[in-house]
């Protein structure tokens, strides 16, 4: 059974070695109409999109600051205890700190696959997050 099994993976590596493979990359699609969306340009001071991206560039710079900030009072808090139980539970909190500072950073991205996935809009964000 393990000769016919290794037979079988080493005849599948070898067609896929010897069979050509052709790869050619589609072009990136430019996004030219951005001016005329709902939000504006997130380059002109006057639309909202350009305030949006500065408060998405301001979230994604004191996200990662505060979880810092926050799980360091919380392990020099445990440390002055002592106490092993708050250790685990600070852990615990550092951890989902973590994952929600992570998730501040896929916001634009999740908002772009929904809008896509529902057919909402055909631009997307134009560059916004």
């Amino acid at each position: 059974m393990k000769k016919k099994i290794t037979f079988m993976v080493l005849a599948i590596i070898m067609i896929l070695f010897i069979s050509p493979i052709n790869t050619f990359a589609l072009p990136l699609i430019q996004i030219q109409d951005c001016e005329n969306t709902l939000l504006g340009s997130t380059s002109d001071p006057n639309s909202v999109a350009w305030l949006l991206q500065q408060v998405f560039t301001f979230i994604k710079v004191l996200g990662p600051i505060l979880v810092v900030v926050l799980s360091s009072i919380d392990f020099i808090k445990v440390i002055a205890k002592g106490d092993d139980d708050a250790m685990g539970k600070a852990q615990k909190k550092l951890f989902t700190r973590l994952v929600l500072a992570i998730l501040l950073f896929l916001v634009p991205t999740l908002v772009e696959v929904i809008l896509d996935l529902f057919g909402l809009t055909s631009t997307g964000t134009c560059g916004l997050g």
